[in-house]
């Protein structure tokens, strides 16, 4: 399954104020330009397969370049750029699914949002904005990664990274074939409040599925279930292969 990350932007603090021209990281031969950034105007969230709209209104120029950057103030240190591109006066924007310039998916985590407007290469504006990429990342295993897991470890504690501002249901389940449908042995269930901050969760592994009856030997892609019973929001999230050795 493609996965896509749900984005929360938050707009809750007086540096998410409209930016006014002329401050101290504006140029002093900058021209008088105002770039108004409209939208969202509010808490808005993307969803898988979703896009949320970024808007903008330029005055006091005819041109400009505007670069929107992304750098993490959560759990990792990820840094995007994730729009790169010309812009004229007046009103537009641009439907933003959740990847940077270069096509990649930007990591659930939370973020400053840093845009810069220049004209003919002086800076002329700027604005700030703060978000959150909801989502699930494995780190043990994480993907690509493999794990040999005995039954002479009694229990072993597998790990995700939950970033969230919504609450939302989790079914983590080992899966011997992802190809399959409907064959993941499920072995932890469990509802997470919404946080404003990324939070780590254990996930104990005592070798039986979650009505108590042991899990074959095998090899297995552990797999995480997300839901929202508010609304239709629904993906998975693929972490590492598991060898299972009971």
């Amino acid at each position: 399954m493609t996965y896509r990350p749900v984005l929360l932007l938050a707009l809750a603090s007086p540096l998410l104020a409209a930016p006014t021209c002329g401050g101290d990281d504006v140029g002093d031969d900058a021209p008088t330009v105002d770039f108004a950034l409209e939208a969202p105007a509010a808490t808005v969230e993307l969803v898988p397969d979703g896009t949320i709209d970024l808007a903008w209104t330029l005055t006091g120029a005819d041109h400009a370049d505007l670069i929107v950057d992304l750098v993490s103030v959560g759990a990792g240190t990820h840094t995007y750029t994730i729009l790169d591109r010309a812009i004229g006066a007046g009103a537009d924007g641009v439907a933003w699914d959740g990847h940077d310039v270069d096509g990649a998916l930007v990591v659930p985590d939370v973020y400053d949002v840093i845009v810069q407007v220049t004209v003919d290469g002086v800076l002329v504006d700027t604005a700030h904005r703060n978000l959150t990429v909801h989502g699930i990342v494995w780190t043990t295993p994480a993907p690509g990664d493999e794990v040999t897991v005995a039954a002479a470890d009694l229990v072993y504690d597998f790990h995700f990274i939950t970033v969230s501002q919504r609450v939302i249901g989790l079914i983590t389940s080992l899966d011997p074939d992802v190809t399959v449908d409907g064959d993941e042995i499920p072995f932890d269930t469990r509802s997470i409040p919404g946080e404003f901050v990324p939070f780590s969760r254990d996930l104990h592994f005592e070798g039986v599925d979650l009505d108590g009856v042991a899990v074959p030997a095998g090899d297995y892609t552990l797999v995480v279930d997300v839901t929202d019973a508010d609304t239709d929001l629904a993906y998975r999230r693929a972490g590492g292969v598991v060898h299972w050795q009971p």
